[in-house]
């Protein structure tokens, strides 16, 4: 194990012990990308932390803290009670030269302590991924500005402000931030399993699907989706697969009883491989207006298709105009077209050669670019140096 250098906590007796989500995907890549540019990292949060961290197999410390039953608030306080205790101790017995703690709300009273408390030759990171007046409370103006005072005046404790996104960085609320803010968006991990093996044996015969990945939640447009693929198969005969569930499921209801749909349901991400075909058709649906504002469009999903070494069909969206290029990473329709969405998938049914040059380029692009490592070395960039 390499010197330890950074001290990551994260805050919330659920955050880890309820699957392996976006947020928990964002967490873990934050160990996996700075262990993976060999500096030492100790993280410390919830059950389920030292799940993850051993399932990636990722050279970190972890300290995890144990919780019952906490519907209590009582049992809640103590919980958190022993978080600051034990990220103090760390800091102080330790010799971490940055400590970085994710954000959420209800956790401000702990980044008040610990930036008190912190010795000034460490550097304070503030992980944020989303204000709670960014995300919720938009249609309410005092409080939303009540909130926004509250949330930038904690986050200037800090040394740097760590934005999962440039939307928020930019949000009216956040110019009177005193901190240095930096952006880095979502990465995906170089642990996630790719269908490459397949390629290289050359099984690339089968019929394309077109697959969707992930969460049935209601940040994507799947009415969209259900109305192109019900056009599309009008004229191919093919198969739709979902892998993946939540509550957005009941929209595809709506598909053509002509259209082959199988619900995969929930899946195992170390078992993805052996459910993807190599001539599968990857699709992100367009996203939702408030998806877009919360997470800028850089969800972890982009960038988990990118890794499966698979072609993409994806939306034109400004926010990815830097990510995908059309007709060499991926294919791009029209957000607002269900012919454009026929075409694009038409053309990559029916093209194979097509296929396998898009998922290539999109794979090489990941590693370069859109990996954990390539994230955390950006973030090294940024913040004081070691």
């Amino acid at each position: 194990m390499p010197l330890a250098n950074f001290l990551y906590i994260v805050p919330g007796h659920k955050f880890f012990s309820q699957g392996f989500r976006g947020r928990v995907a964002h967490a873990v890549g934050i160990c996996e990308g700075l262990s993976l540019l060999d500096y030492g990292v100790v993280a410390i949060g919830g059950p389920g932390l030292g799940e993850h961290i051993k399932r990636f197999n990722i050279n970190t410390e972890y300290s995890e803290i144990s919780c019952a039953d906490l519907k209590s608030p009582f049992l809640r306080l103590k919980w958190f009670f022993e978080l600051f205790i034990k990220s103090i101790h760390a800091i102080r017995q330790r010799n971490f030269t940055h400590i970085v703690i994710r954000y959420s709300f209800s956790s401000i009273p702990l980044y008040i302590a610990i930036a008190l408390m912190t010795p000034k030759r460490r550097t304070l990171v503030l992980e944020v991924n989303s204000f709670l007046f960014n995300a919720y409370f938009t249609k309410f103006a005092l409080l939303n500005v009540l909130l926004a005072r509250i949330e930038i005046a904690v986050s200037s404790l800090f040394d740097y402000v760590y934005f999962a996104s440039s939307s928020i960085q930019e949000s009216p609320q956040c110019i009177p931030l005193r901190s240095k803010s930096l952006v880095i968006p979502n990465g995906a991990s170089e642990r996630f399993p790719c269908v490459a093996s397949l390629h290289r044996s050359g099984i690339v015969n089968t019929v394309p699907r077109l697959v969707y990945l992930g969460t049935l939640m209601h940040y994507y447009n799947f009415e969209f989706l259900t109305r192109a693929i019900n056009l599309v198969s009008q004229s191919i005969d093919f198969q739709f697969h979902l892998f993946g569930d939540g509550p957005a499921k009941n929209i595809f209801e709506g598909l053509e009883r002509s259209v082959y749909t199988e619900f995969h349901g929930a899946f195992d991400r170390f078992t993805v491989s052996q459910l993807m075909r190599p001539d599968d058709i990857l699709v992100l649906p367009p996203q939702t207006l408030q998806m877009q504002k919360v997470t800028g469009g850089l969800s972890t999903k982009i960038f988990d298709y990118m890794s499966l070494r698979l072609p993409i069909l994806a939306p034109l969206q400004k926010e990815t105009e830097s990510i995908f290029r059309n007709e060499e990473n991926c294919l791009i329709y029209s957000p607002n077209s269900i012919d454009s969405f026929a075409k694009c998938f038409t053309q990559l049914f029916l093209d194979q050669a097509l296929r396998l040059r898009l998922s290539h380029a999109a794979y090489y692009d990941f590693r370069h670019n859109f990996s954990w490592r390539s994230r955390m070395s950006k973030l090294l960039e940024l913040i004081a140096p070691l």
